[in-house]
């Protein structure tokens, strides 16, 4: 097989995204079981850092970036409340059962894990020490979804 015939084209379609909680104990971590988090869309990651550049003798002399992760955006068709409760610090209420979002609650650090579809080598990826967000709050009529 031809090495134009091995790699990738294109990736599509996210696929088997999970996730699992980060504990730091003395300095050392360590991850719990992956969970699955379905209903993954797309997601959409952009890499944080800066070049670094130092002018000496009329040129550049030396030249590095800095890696600071990424930062992005995981599209859910809809956030599970087991992941809002676990990594996001919300409380379910004794009395309603309602899930609610507390203002002051600290999240919980995790790691990412997804593959996409269309990878001929079926590669896996992680990343680390990721922390969730609050997700925008958005609403559409069913006649709108055509």
């Amino acid at each position: 097989m031809s090495e134009m015939t091995e790699s990738n084209k294109v990736h599509y379609d996210l696929i088997d995204v999970h996730v699992a909680p980060l504990t730091i104990v003395d300095g050392v971590a360590s991850y719990g079981t992956p969970e699955p988090l379905t209903g993954a869309i797309s997601m959409d990651l952009s890499a944080q850092g800066d070049t670094i550049k130092l002018r000496a003798d009329g040129m550049n002399y030396y030249v590095t970036e800095s890696n600071d992760g990424y930062k992005g955006n995981l599209n859910m068709a809809m956030v599970p409340d087991w992941f809002k409760a676990k990594y996001l610090g919300h409380t379910v209420s004794d009395k309603d059962k309602v899930l609610v979002e507390n203002a002051n609650s600290e999240n919980l650090p995790f790691a990412l894990l997804y593959g996409f579809k269309g990878d001929k080598k079926n590669r896996r990826h992680v990343l680390y020490n990721c922390m969730g967000g609050r997700s925008s709050v958005k609403g559409d009529n069913k006649d709108r979804m055509k």
